[in-house]
C-alpha cells in the first residue's frame, strides 16, 4: 500500500492501494481420441491494472487555547444562553473547522469545576468554553502542555471528567496507566489516523506516588514504544507535543533530538 502526504493549510492525508490479478494458463480441450486435457503454454493477454483506490482525510490542528482576564470579561458580555460565551471568539476559522474531516486543539486552561477562575501563572477557566470548541467543530482535545497541573491532580481530574463526557475524542489527560497506554484512533473515510500527546513537564506541578493519574512526559522509551505500536494499528501517526522556548520560533536541540526520536519510531 502506497501512503502520500500532501501538506497545505490542512493537512491532506491519502493513501493509494493497488493491486495485480494473479494470470493462471488457460486449459484447452486435447483431441476427443486422447481423452486427455493439456494444459496450454501459450502466454495469456494480460488484463488491464486495477483501478487505484484513493482515500483522503483531511487533518487540523490549532495550538494554545487559553483564557485570560480580558477573554473571561469579553464572553460574559456577549448574547446567548449560557453564562459565557466565547464562540465568537472562532467565528473568523470556524469554516475551516468544520470543513475538516478531524480537528484537534491543545486546550491549555484547565477546566476544573471545583476551582474557581485563575489566570497567570496557574490557570483555570469556565467549562462553557469546552462547550463552544464543541458547538465550533473541534473532535480531538488535547490537554497535554505545562499548565495541566496548575490545579493540582484534582483539577485535572475533574477536567478529563468534563472532556470524557463530550462527543470528542481526549488525548494527553489520563487517569491510569492503562489509559495512557491505550492509543487513541480516529478513522475518517477509512483512514485510520493515531493521536498521541506529550509535553516537556507541568511547571514543577507533580504527582503524589500513590497517585494513578499519569503524565505524558516526554521520554525516549515512551515515545518510540507508544509510535511503534501506533504506526503499527494505524496508517498515519500525529503526535502532538507541548515543547519549545516562549517567544521563539526556531527548534533547539531538546526539540530537534525528540523528533528524530520520533522519525525513526515511525
Amino acid at each position: 500500500m502506497k501512503k502520500i502526504i500532501v501538506a497545505l493549510c490542512l493537512t491532506l492525508l491519502m493513501i493509494t492501494g493497488c493491486g495485480e490479478k494473479t494470470e493462471h494458463p488457460a486449459w484447452t480441450e486435447a483431441p476427443d481420441l486422447s481423452g486427455t486435457q493439456t494444459l496450454s503454454t501459450e502466454p495469456s493477454e494480460p488484463d488491464s491494472p486495477a483501478p487505484q483506490e484513493s482515500l483522503t482525510a483531511s487533518f487540523l490542528a490549532c495550538g494554545d487555547n487559553m483564557v485570560f482576564y480580558g477573554n473571561i470579561l469579553d464572553a460574559a458580555s456577549q448574547p446567548g444562553t449560557r453564562a459565557y460565551n466565547f464562540a465568537h471568539t472562532y467565528q473568523n476559522v470556524r469554516g475551516m473547522i468544520e470543513s475538516a474531516d478531524i480537528s484537534m486543539i491543545n486546550q491549555e486552561t484547565l477546566m476544573s469545576a471545583e476551582h474557581g477562575f485563575s489566570y497567570y501563572p496557574d490557570f483555570n477557566g469556565p467549562r462553557e468554553m469546552g462547550l463552544d470548541l464543541v458547538d465550533v467543530g473541534f473532535d480531538v482535545i488535547c490537554l497535554a502542555n505545562n499548565h495541566m497541573m496548575d490545579m493540582g491532580e484534582a483539577g485535572l481530574r475533574s477536567t478529563i471528567d468534563f472532556w470524557q463526557g463530550q462527543p470528542v475524542t481526549l488525548i494527553g489527560g489520563h487517569k491510569t496507566k492503562e489509559d495512557y497506554n491505550n492509543i487513541r484512533i480516529v478513522e475518517k473515510n477509512g483512514v485510520k489516523v493515531a493521536l498521541l500527546a506529550y509535553t516537556y513537564g507541568t511547571n514543577d506541578y507533580d504527582l503524589t506516588e500513590e497517585s494513578t493519574t499519569t503524565l505524558p512526559i516526554l521520554s525516549e522509551s515512551t515515545v518510540t514504544e507508544q509510535v511503534g505500536r501506533a504506526k503499527a494499528a494505524a496508517d498515519f501517526v500525529v503526535v502532538s507535543v507541548h515543547w519549545g522556548e516562549e517567544y521563539t520560533f526556531t527548534p533547539n536541540d531538546y526539540q530537534r533530538n525528540y523528533a528524530e526520536i520520533m522519525t525513526e519510531a515511525g
